[in-house]
């Protein structure tokens, strides 16, 4: 659940779906993702929402409803699978 009471829900297939009314209706937000198998999603709290693939991770620009890939040096591996922000 983002600031905005929005849910997000990551699927193995299907990309990144929202729900902006508890849950009742879900829409895809795939745009800018290179992989819609998603395993792990993240929430900070000033909410930025990213998104662990196998392809690194990237990050949900709401005002444009967009995924970009951020910048991914330095990391072992490009599959992510288990992400959390740092207090």
């Amino acid at each position: 659940i983002d600031i905005h009471n929005n849910l997000y829900l990551g699927t193995l297939g299907r990309g990144v779906v929202k729900s902006t009314n508890n849950g009742n209706t879900w829409v895809e937000i795939n745009s800018g993702l290179n992989n819609w198998y998603i395993n792990d999603l993240t929430i900070s709290p000033d909410g930025v929402l990213l998104a662990g693939t196998n392809n690194g991770v990237h990050r949900y620009i709401d005002s444009i409803n967009v995924w970009v890939l951020v910048d991914n040096t330095g990391l072992i591996s490009s599959r992510i699978h288990n992400m959390q922000f740092k207090d």
